[in-house]
């Protein structure tokens, strides 16, 4: 075998891994184009032009998955019609989407919508309920929004908060729930919810920008941390939101964040992440050890006088007195470290 040959080989074996790699390294835009110049190579390789769909995809890259779902013929039928949907392009859409698909009728079903043909929609909705069932949030909120659409504000609103029941970030069942409390003649709730909707249109934008940020470069530490500090923003909204999953993910964002931090850019991640514990889980000491390993890894003053300031809390004086002594060697001028010290100081428990 020639050395062209061999090596022409040995790149056509290599790309799929390296595009692979580079994935799972967080290297997503990376991964995308070595699996693309992959592909111009082998455009039959049906397993890699299915896996960089895929990808593209879960990236928003909706042209480029488009382009290379074509190819596969019915078996990118689905990629096609969500490329399309996401694209904007409904009518399209709806001569690639499968009405015998749970995620694709609902496409389907928007497309519809987007397109005007509302009675086309509604007639999908017993294919909704077949496939997701009559309890699930996604086939109530159609069933909502049609009895709304019919003026039955009462039995609207029953299937929003049904649906608010089980997915209370769903934004559509908030407004719907407004406008089916305004058609049942409960205006002052109605205006109170629709108030709510608006509140929490832009915390839900934040949610959705920083996951997005994350899809595309989940290893950096800034990521991991925007969107601990966009789930923590969700929960000051509604505390109730505290007996769904959100305080674990925001909880498991600050972890990856403060676990990949380096140096100075530790302080700020670890303040949030110790913030978060006191905060909202009402663990002090929990935000007092995080503080303390952070300190292990990068000293600040920063993180010295908020170590001692939980110490107080927790009547660690001696302790707090340890960190602010060590905050004053670094500042000697610093007159709030000073004020901290004295008053401790003063404190009867301190010996």
């Amino acid at each position: 075998m020639c050395i062209l040959v061999q090596l022409l080989l040995a790149a056509t074996l290599q790309a799929p891994a390296e595009g692979e790699a580079l994935w799972q390294a967080g290297k997503r835009l990376e991964a995308l184009d070595a699996m693309a110049a992959e592909l111009t190579v082998r455009p039959e390789d049906r397993v890699l032009r299915l896996r960089l769909v895929e990808r593209e995809l879960e990236l928003s890259r909706f042209q480029g998955a488009l382009a290379h779902a074509r190819p596969l013929g019915p078996a990118g039928r689905g990629a096609i019609g969500r490329a399309l949907y996401f694209l904007g392009r409904y009518a399209e859409a709806l001569e690639y989407l499968s009405r015998d698909q749970a995620d694709e009728v609902l496409l389907a079903v928007e497309s519809l919508r987007a397109l005007g043909r509302i009675a086309e929609a509604d007639s999908l909705l017993p294919r909704v309920r077949g496939l997701w069932g009559s309890e699930h949030p996604a086939y109530r909120l159609l069933k909502g929004r049609k009895l709304l659409r019919e003026g039955d504000g009462p039995g609207a609103a029953l299937e929003f908060e049904a649906v608010l029941a089980r997915a209370p970030l769903e934004a559509e069942a908030h407004f719907g729930l407004g406008r089916a409390l305004l058609a049942s003649g409960k205006r002052a709730a109605a205006l109170a919810q629709l108030e709510r909707h608006r509140r929490l249109m832009p915390l839900l934008d934040r949610l959705d920008f920083a996951r997005h940020g994350l899809a595309l470069a989940p290893g950096g530490p800034a990521n991991q941390a925007a969107l601990g500090d966009a789930l923590r923003a969700l929960l000051d909204f509604d505390m109730r939101l505290k007996q769904t999953g959100l305080p674990g993910e925001a909880r498991a964002a600050y972890a990856r964040a403060f676990a990949g931090a380096r140096g100075a850019d530790l302080v700020p991640i670890a303040l949030r992440a110790a913030r978060f514990e006191v905060e909202v889980l009402d663990r002090p000491d929990l935000g007092l050890a995080l503080l303390e390993e952070a300190l292990l890894r990068h000293e600040a003053v920063r993180l010295r006088v908020r170590a001692a300031d939980l110490c107080g809390t927790l009547a660690e004086y001696a302790r707090a007195r340890a960190h602010l002594e060590t905050a004053l060697h670094a500042r000697p001028s610093d007159q709030s470290i000073q004020q901290r010290l004295a008053e401790l100081n003063r404190a009867k428990e301190v010996k």
